[in-house]
């Protein structure tokens, strides 16, 4: 599987691809190499707002992973990155609640050889930047 292939599982690019991680169409645009690139090597740095995997564990013991939509005086809404769907918990039924940073795992670029991983930054970098050609 290339490096790209294995990013559109999770990824959109260019409308094809995963929703559980950013769309990665315009990733090169307003961002710097450096941002890029700590991106892809050390994912739980800086996680994209929206973007924060959150779990919540409830009194009865039910466990609930997702990116959290909003928190109000009555519930938490966490979008399940799998489906899309929108849990409610309700917080009278909320044990306990931690953010668990990027569902993307580090060391995903690990098995590949420098040159693919300098082909796949140079990938990146370009995308939505018009100053580089993809």
């Amino acid at each position: 599987l290339s490096p790209v292939a294995s990013c559109s599982t999770c990824h959109k690019l260019d409308g094809q691809g995963g929703e559980t991680g950013p769309d990665l169409s315009l990733i090169g645009d307003g961002r710097s190499p450096e941002q890029v690139i700590e991106s892809l090597l050390w994912p739980n740095r800086q996680v994209r707002e929206g973007y924060l995997a959150t779990s919540i564990t409830t009194r009865d013991g039910e466990i609930f992973n997702g990116y959290k939509l909003r928190e109000t005086p009555e519930e938490w809404q966490l979008r399940v990155p799998a489906t899309g769907q929108t849990q409610r918990i309700a917080k009278a039924d909320v044990e306990q609640s931690r953010d668990t940073g990027s569902l993307m795992p580090e060391g995903l670029t690990a098995g590949m050889t420098r040159d693919e991983l300098h082909d796949l930054i140079r990938f990146l970098v370009g995308l939505g930047n018009p100053a580089s050609a993809r």
